[in-house]
């Protein structure tokens, strides 16, 4: 049974948008990265993996450009003899995008920890095994199903002769990826589960966490599509393409993630700051002052003018007076909002002394 008839159109603009964000992403992490001169080896595998991004996303619009269907006998065809559009340097490409993205993950988790921590030469040494999966799988694409000149594989040949061996290739791509992935999402586990952090360090561990398992739901889901599919049905290029250009955009966005993430929160911290304070003052100070109204006006039909001097010192504050008031009661506010100490300040002013005279 043949996957069911796709949109070209549809496909185009998902490949599009995910892309873009991923784009878009990585220039606001070096942004503030550089800004803040904080840069770092994850950040430069980045550049490359951005790099090498934006440039399949080019190669796609450029090869299937005013292209109507896109089917393998139609990619074949038009890329024979094309050393851009060729199977090697694609998968040199998307290899690069995917595991660049992994080794980026897995120096973000080692930037966490101090130089000589145990757990940042853990994660260094996860970035080496990253590295040798990279390698891994570069050269097997390129000694499998060579042709002449030695990039222009002959896939076709391959799958129809010798079967067996393309498959063990691709099931070997498969397990170096799930490897990886899994690695990077049972890494930030093991840490959080043997060693207690701090409340900032455990949130940017939980961060990386997330984005390593993103990275694993899209390997998964590119599996599953190549063992379903199995190429079946005359749109199974056009899925096979659409979902490999979105692991890319999805790896590339996981590792931003962390670095977008805080700055989000961040911006939006400081805004609640500006502005929760004032409100809160604003609040607490009309509803005492409608109490008080209350209170003076009704108490079982007759104003309560004895309680009114008692309640004076609330409703009657000179405008000197209401604004110490006011600066007191919002720096104490920003004390508890900004997350330092959650102990009240102690009051200026002494408790009563007890009468001893008895």
């Amino acid at each position: 049974m043949g996957l069911p008839h796709q949109s070209e159109l549809a496909w185009k603009i998902v490949i599009t948008v995910f892309h873009s964000i991923a784009i878009c992403a990585t220039v606001i992490r070096l942004h503030e990265r550089y800004r803040k001169q904080k840069m770092w080896w994850d950040d430069y595998v980045v550049v490359l993996a951005a790099s090498l991004d934006f440039t399949v996303f080019v190669l796609f619009w450029t090869q299937y450009h005013g292209v109507n269907s896109i089917t393998w006998a139609q990619s074949n065809a038009e890329d024979a003899g094309k050393f851009e559009y060729s199977y090697w340097f694609t998968s040199f490409l998307a290899y690069t995008v995917l595991w660049s993205s992994r080794i980026s993950l897995s120096l973000s988790l080692a930037r966490i920890f101090g130089p000589s921590h145990r757990y940042r030469k853990l994660s260094l040494v996860l970035t080496g095994v990253c590295f040798s999966f990279y390698l891994a799988s570069l050269l097997a694409s390129t000694f499998i199903c060579r042709g002449s000149p030695w990039w222009k594989q002959e896939l076709e040949k391959c799958i129809n002769v010798d079967g067996r061996s393309f498959k063990a290739y691709i099931a070997v791509l498969f397990a170096l990826d799930f490897l990886a992935d899994i690695a990077l999402v049972v890494s930030p586990v093991y840490m959080l589960w043997k060693f207690t952090f701090p409340a900032g360090q455990r949130r940017l561990i939980l961060v990386l966490f997330s984005s390593s398992a993103l990275t694993l739901v899209s390997s998964v889901l590119y599996c599953g599509l190549y063992y379903v599919g199995a190429r079946q049905g005359p749109d199974s290029r056009l899925v096979y393409l659409g979902m490999g250009h979105f692991q890319l955009a999805l790896s590339l966005i996981a590792c931003n993630i962390l670095v977008v993430v805080t700055l989000i929160y961040t911006k939006l911290r400081i805004l609640r700051e500006r502005r929760g304070p004032h409100m809160t003052y604003s609040n607490h100070y009309d509803s005492e002052k409608s109490t008080t109204e209350i209170m003076s006006r009704h108490v079982n039909g007759h104003p309560l003018t004895n309680c009114s001097s008692t309640v004076g010192t609330l409703t009657s504050v000179s405008p000197t007076d209401e604004s110490v008031f006011s600066r007191e009661f919002i720096s104490t506010s920003v004390a508890f909002d900004v997350g330092g100490s959650t102990t009240p300040r102690p009051s200026s002013s002494k408790a009563p002394e007890k009468d001893t005279s008895q």
